[in-house]
């Protein structure tokens, strides 16, 4: 789904391996309904969006270079013990200006990066080492997860452009939130997620394993049993075959993939 903020919510505007393994799992097939995804509700100023089609299996090859590095920086934040999130600015020819990631629960940064803070997200680490002088109205940040309150508003403020993410997050998900103050009316932002598919569905479930290892109890976690009891069964699902672990033990992302994405059809 492609949707175009003016920064008003009065004018959004919606748009529109070949390996044993891999072969397998081809054959499954997803349907997340959206229903299930309140961002494709209508609401007040918003429409709803059209059926974009929901494809268990993708493979990495289909992914953006883009997607596949924010993938593996959200492993990586996963494997230090952080948010699974991560996060990549892409300029007008799609060359890579900067990366971040989550390190909220780490002791330490590569500057100019935050660690050990609740700001420490993965987006603000991606858009804290941009030039305050420039403008960046045709750059893109692509990030794991639907953005917080926080990131939303670093990348309004960063004046970014466009914003693409893969996975929904019901808990801290604030796309609709872009609103029109005289500050930020200076660049309409295009926002282009999620995806309904394995990948955007391992993503949010990677997102909710991580608060139930770390308190089941949490908020985090009773939200998203009430919104999507789905994602909650599949970060069961990831946390019985170990992918938390094998992050920590430094596993590559694109070794682990297969099975992370046969998990996500194993939940339904």
């Amino acid at each position: 789904m492609d949707v175009v903020y003016g920064l008003g919510l009065d004018s959004i505007l919606v748009t529109g391996c070949d390996t044993p393994a891999t072969r397998t799992a081809c054959a499954l097939s997803e349907q997340v309904t959206s229903d299930q995804d309140r961002r494709s509700q209508p609401g007040p100023g918003r429409r709803s969006a059209p059926d974009v089609g929901n494809h268990a299996w993708v493979p990495l090859t289909h992914l953006t270079p883009a997607e596949r590095r924010c993938l593996d920086l959200a492993w990586a934040a996963l494997g230090a013990g952080s948010v699974p999130v991560g996060a990549v600015l892409l300029d007008a020819a799609g060359t890579v200006v900067a990366t971040g990631r989550s390190r909220m629960y780490e002791p330490s940064a590569p500057a100019p990066e935050l660690a050990n803070s609740l700001l420490a997200h993965a987006e603000v680490n991606a858009l804290v080492g941009l030039d305050p002088t420039c403008r960046y109205e045709d750059h893109t940040l692509v990030t794991a997860l639907e953005p917080c309150p926080l990131c939303v508003g670093a990348l309004a403020m960063s004046t970014v452009g466009r914003l693409s993410y893969l996975g929904v997050d019901p808990y801290g998900g604030a796309v609709g939130l872009l609103a029109e103050t005289p500050h930020t009316a200076r660049v309409s932002v295009q926002v282009s997620g999620p995806r309904h598919d394995s990948v955007g569905r391992l993503v949010s479930a990677l997102h909710v394993a991580f608060y139930l290892r770390r308190n089941p109890e949490s908020h985090v976690v009773r939200v998203h049993q009430e919104r999507r009891p789905d994602l909650v069964a599949a970060a069961h699902r990831l946390l019985a075959t170990g992918a938390q672990q094998e992050a920590q033990a430094g596993t590559p992302f694109d070794q682990a993939a297969t099975a992370l994405l046969a998990a996500m059809e194993q939940s339904r």
